[in-house]
């Protein structure tokens, strides 16, 4: 819990949470200001404003920060627990959009090794490249030199 949008900062840059919940109105940073800041420099992080402020146009730029709720106090328990609820689940979906992405690099890597293992070896029998170049309508003199760098 902070006391003003300083300390909020601070905390943000230490602890790297996953989830911030703001006032719109906070001393120093306003809460919209520290989630720009926020979305700026940790746009993993996932922000829910929780204010006293009805007005459209706070809402209007909270949707356009990304912010994953704007709820209006006061607020039940209930509802609060089903905004927690909400992020959790969020997170668990980038999560597993994030692990997938990597398993995928790790996979495009291991097949690239592959591919050019087996380019190499094909380089190596020039009968085969040939073959396959015709295949592909490419033709040239068979008497012709190629140069390749990898």
């Amino acid at each position: 819990c902070c006391t003003n949008g300083y300390e909020l900062m601070e905390l943000v840059e230490k602890e790297l949470p996953d989830l911030v919940i703001l006032d719109i109105n906070m001393p120093f940073i306003t809460g919209l200001e520290a989630a720009r800041q926020i979305r700026h420099s940790y746009p993993h992080i996932k922000i829910v404003f929780l204010t006293g402020y009805t007005e459209f146009d706070y809402a209007k730029q909270a949707v356009e920060l990304n912010a994953l709720k704007y709820i209006v106090k006061p607020v039940s328990a209930q509802e609060l627990r089903a905004v927690l609820d909400e992020a959790r689940t969020a997170l668990d979906r980038e999560n597993r959009r994030i692990q997938k992405m990597a398993d995928l690099e790790q996979l495009y890597w291991k097949s690239r090794k592959v591919l050019v293992h087996d380019l190499l070896g094909n380089l190596a029998q020039s009968g085969t490249i040939y073959e396959r170049a015709r295949a592909h309508g490419l033709q040239w003199d068979r008497n012709t030199f190629f140069q390749v760098a990898v």
